[in-house]
């Protein structure tokens, strides 16, 4: 997960690959032996889909900016990730759509602020919806030089995000 967040893709996934096929072969997919049965490794695991989204959470801020190459994200991608109060997705569009997001599965997320990268976003442009609707007040930032662009949002108050709810930042 740390060559990941490093932007290492390729040897991030040349580690997992090694240790993956290695449990496999001697049958333990699951039930890891190092420190006595059902060592936590495949728990350290989920890292790597945080690492891939990269994901930080930083005093109730939320932050998103994807560890996939171009051509990977490019596509559009949908990654699980979790925190101590809840689970979810983060959602970054394909192509042209410009937008990123969170779709919470179970539990409650509480957001002082979410920062997501958007190609092309312009500050006057950008649109906050939760469940489609506006969302809550907030001040909204735009930084970053090149086409990628740092969208960064901070709640009046924090937002709370019941399980099955989507915040969705729109970029243009």
């Amino acid at each position: 997960s740390f060559l990941i967040y490093e932007g290492l893709w390729d040897e991030g996934l040349a580690v997992v690959k090694t240790v993956d096929e290695r449990y496999r072969r001697a049958g333990r997919y699951w039930d890891h032996q190092e420190f006595g049965s059902h060592y936590y490794r495949p728990m350290a695991a989920w890292m790597i889909l945080h690492a891939m989204a990269g994901m930080s959470l930083n005093q109730g801020v939320l932050g998103f900016t994807p560890r996939v190459p171009a051509k990977v994200a490019a596509r559009g991608m949908r990654v699980f990730f979790a925190t101590p109060t809840a689970t979810a997705h983060y959602v970054q569009g394909a192509g042209a759509a410009r937008t990123a997001g969170v779709e919470v599965r179970t539990g409650e997320l509480v957001l002082k602020g979410l920062d997501v990268v958007i190609e092309g976003a312009a500050k006057e442009k950008v649109k906050v919806t939760v469940d489609g609707k506006p969302a809550p007040a907030a001040t909204i930032n735009v930084a970053g030089g090149g086409p990628s662009k740092t969208v960064s949002l901070r709640f009046a108050e924090p937002l709370r995000l019941a399980a099955k709810q989507v915040i969705e930042v729109r970029g243009r």
